[in-house]
């Protein structure tokens, strides 16, 4: 019989990969905050509407995504 390896993490590497996920959720939140404080100053200065300032965002957020992941 063949034991299989478990897909489970245990001890350091456990705690690790919770505290990165934590961060991860946490700087996520601080990027949702920041734009929805700066978005009236982003409409004013880019002279934009807020579909458009929605449509630059989630372009924008979509081309740091793929940046991190390469």
């Amino acid at each position: 019989m063949v034991q299989q390896d478990s897909l489970v993490e245990y001890g350091a590497r456990r705690v690790i990969i919770t505290i990165t996920a934590i961060f991860c959720a946490l700087l996520e939140i601080v990027d949702t905050t920041i734009v929805n404080v700066a978005l009236n100053e982003m409409r004013g200065t880019m002279g934009a509407t807020l579909s458009e300032i929605g449509n630059y965002r989630t372009d924008d957020q979509l081309v740091i995504t793929t940046i991190r992941k390469t």
